[in-house]
């Protein structure tokens, strides 16, 4: 089991007060549990203006489409790996994208994919954002609070 320190990323403080009256669901999608357990619970915990109804997460994308929690009404925040078993992030993305009410959805690819290829690839398909690990915890967030209040620069 990788220790909090291997866990690729950088915890920092918010020190943005601005509320943020959204409801939204979030989904992590990462085969690495401790991605799971760290992002589950800085975004149950941190004060963003934001709080999200429902927090789930799935060690792959054939779990979270077995689960019929993605279909129900409503908006969905999706952190998606890039490097999944089973179904590769991009293929989960371009699935959540061919959708009726892909709009609903906020995709932001967080992944040890690096190259200027994988970026413009999961653009293209339709991620909203993209991050590179190791990624800093608060800069998540941020991108996250920009997305569900609509910035276009995210």
């Amino acid at each position: 089991m990788r220790t909090l320190e291997q866990a690729e990323c950088v915890i920092e403080p918010s020190e943005d007060g601005v509320a943020l009256a959204v409801s939204a669901r979030l989904a992590v999608i990462d085969d690495d549990e401790l991605i799971q357990i760290l992002l589950s619970d800085y975004f149950q915990d941190v004060e963003m203006g934001f709080r999200f109804d429902e927090i789930r997460t799935y060690s792959d994308g054939g779990m979270f489409f077995f689960d019929p929690w993605h279909v129900e009404p409503g908006r969905f925040v999706i952190i998606l790996d890039g490097v999944l078993p089973k179904m590769d992030g991009l293929e989960v993305l371009q699935r959540l994208r061919s959708m009726k009410g892909s709009s609903e959805y906020i995709i932001v690819m967080l992944t040890d994919r690096k190259s200027e290829q994988d970026t413009v690839m999961a653009m293209r398909l339709g991620a909203d954002a993209y991050m590179s690990k190791p990624f800093r915890l608060a800069q998540l967030g941020e991108t996250i609070r920009r997305l569900l209040r609509g910035d276009e620069q995210s």
